[in-house]
């Protein structure tokens, strides 16, 4: 096997402990007839793991000298699908059947950590969990539910129920990175929100807003919104509240409101 010089322009930090492999395989594999897509396979820790809990894995790797290695690991393995692109920019319709539901397993580039999970909710209707690994701190913020909570904490438990499984050392990969990290489960609702009046672009528009001045009480973050009519929602919303005071349940009530009596009529 040729030797892997992990990348730092690309966030490469390979587990080297077989048994948080299996424990996240494991955790991803409650309902076997389902198929599995890994992101970022790296050396195959994890993707050994997994062909043996699930009929069909879709490994993603965007580095082609782990696509040789990959390939040349588990030439003879026919459960096994490689394919080699960011997963950022994949569309899962293009191999997952509209009607299926796939799950996801990880072991992410700590940078790309938002923008993965941004990317796991606009492929939401096709997915029914997902079990990662993050940093920490972020892994925290995810399933947060107090006053820490932030952008992250409000969309990932709109879109489903996560769950911390379990931390691991940082001495468990290769380089050792500076943080420790912790596997998250997420569970995505499908059919469970009811009485929504509005779309996701406007939801994360809004928590985004209200968390960009989350010092502030929402009756002043929200005037960053153009045309909204401040006057109206407070007769049925306290916007003397801050952001971090909402739960998601509180937000989808406040986003009802603005998209039905909220925006200025000429």
């Amino acid at each position: 096997m040729m030797d892997i010089v992990p990348k730092k322009s690309l966030g490469q930090i390979f587990l080297k402990d077989k048994n948080i492999a299996e424990k996240i395989s494991s955790s991803v594999n409650d309902c076997p007839e389902e198929n599995v897509i890994e992101i970022g396979a790296g050396k195959g820790i994890l993707t050994e793991c997994l062909i043996k809990k699930f009929n069909k894995v879709y490994a993603i790797e965007i580095d082609n000298k782990l696509v040789d290695y990959l390939k040349k690991r588990f030439y003879n393995d026919d459960k096994l699908i490689i394919i080699q692109a960011d997963f950022l920019k994949l569309h899962f319709d293009e191999f997952v059947n509209e009607n299926e539901k796939v799950a996801i397993a990880g072991n992410i580039p700590y940078n790309l950590s938002s923008s993965i999970l941004f990317k796991l909710f606009d492929e939401r209707k096709y997915i029914s969990k997902a079990v990662l690994m993050f940093q920490k701190e972020v892994a925290e913020r995810i399933v947060c539910k107090n006053k820490n909570k932030g952008i992250i904490s409000i969309i990932t438990q709109f879109f489903g129920e996560p769950e911390l499984l379990f931390d691991v050392k940082r001495d468990l990969f290769y380089p050792v990175p500076e943080v420790d990290s912790s596997v998250v489960k997420i569970s995505f609702y499908h059919g469970e929100r009811n009485n929504i009046e509005f779309d996701y672009p406007f939801f994360k528009h809004l928590v985004k807003v209200a968390f960009g001045k989350r010092r502030k009480m929402l009756k002043n973050s929200l005037k960053y919104i153009e045309g909204l009519d401040i006057k109206n929602i407070e007769k049925s919303f306290n916007l003397q509240k801050r952001p971090e005071e909402l739960s998601v349940v509180d937000f989808i009530k406040l986003g009802n409101i603005i998209y039905k009596y909220g925006f200025k009529r000429n």
